[in-house]
């Protein structure tokens, strides 16, 4: 399997930061994607640090991938597709002197529950 290099700057760049700052030292870490999560991962690996154990890692956007990183990643799930069609429509009625506005828009996300969280790390004693 072939890896993209977009996938290898992404890592390289989110492990360096990681490593060298307290984040490795926090009961659990939110990334902004699961691209981002993958050199998340890797750097708490790095460190030392085993997830879920140490620490809980949760991603953003559950990429076909995700189910299938080690350990498997705990993500929110966006519907884009809704996200799209819902935006469109906002601009629809924005362009249209006779449409009644919308009030805001919501899209709910989903918390895709997987092995890369658990309860938080218990203190030493």
């Amino acid at each position: 399997m072939s890896v993209p290099a977009w996938t290898i700057f992404i890592v390289k760049i989110s492990t360096s930061p990681i490593r060298n700052s307290g984040a490795v030292n926090q009961p659990a870490i939110f990334v902004a994607n699961d691209q981002m999560a993958l050199g998340v991962l890797r750097a708490l690996h790095l460190a030392g640090r085993e997830v879920p154990r140490d620490v809980s890692v949760i991603g953003f956007d559950d990429i076909p991938e995700a189910r299938y990183l080690t350990p498997p990643l705990t993500t929110v799930r966006q519907d884009f597709d809704e996200v799209g069609r819902q935006s469109l429509l906002l601009l629809l009625q924005a362009i249209d002197p006779d449409a009644e506005a919308s009030p805001r828009v919501t899209v709910t996300p989903e918390l895709i529950v997987r092995e890369s969280t658990g309860g938080a790390p218990r203190s030493a004693p």
